[in-house]
């Protein structure tokens, strides 16, 4: 409990810098704070999903934010995202993903996987950080859903 208290310090700490800010012009109101981005391809675009149910779509990774903002019903606040999925087909995006989610924002390639692995992955957390991925130092963990039930593990299975 504690180390989950401790760990979502910087929303309460963001918050506040957007209300301190000389001329914020931020609603706090309107942030939708992101706790997951699924990150897929369907009919050959990319797709951003969150587990607050937005969704953005685009020809490239920055054209799928971009429809994501401007689709969300408030301002996306993705530096809360604990947590980012991958498929096969979008993981040679992950170096973009840094231009958007936190270093710490820990990472997994999903398998049958969707938006609603946040509770999981909250209890189950990936080891796996951008920031790792950004220096070579691990390879990205798997999760896989069967049957509605999401299992992480560290090598893909057939």
């Amino acid at each position: 409990m504690r180390q989950q208290v401790m760990r979502h310090w910087y929303l309460p700490a963001a918050l506040g810098i957007l209300l301190l800010s000389p001329g914020a012009s931020t609603d706090v109101v309107k942030l939708v704070p992101v706790e997951l981005v699924y990150v897929y391809e369907q009919n050959q675009k990319i797709c951003l999903e969150t587990d607050t149910g937005d969704l953005g779509v685009g020809e490239d990774l920055e054209e799928a934010m971009a429809d994501l903002r401007s689709s969300a019903s408030g301002e996306i606040f993705l530096e809360t995202a604990d947590f980012a999925i991958v498929t096969e087909q979008t993981a040679h995006l992950v170096p973009g993903l840094h231009a958007f989610l936190r270093p710490a924002t820990r990472i997994c390639l999903g398998v049958r996987a969707d938006a609603g692995a946040a509770e999981y992955l909250s209890a189950h957390e990936p080891q796996v950080t951008l920031k790792d991925l950004r220096t070579g130092e691990a390879d990205l963990p798997v999760l896989i859903r069967t049957e509605g039930r999401y299992q992480l593990v560290s090598e893909p299975t057939s």
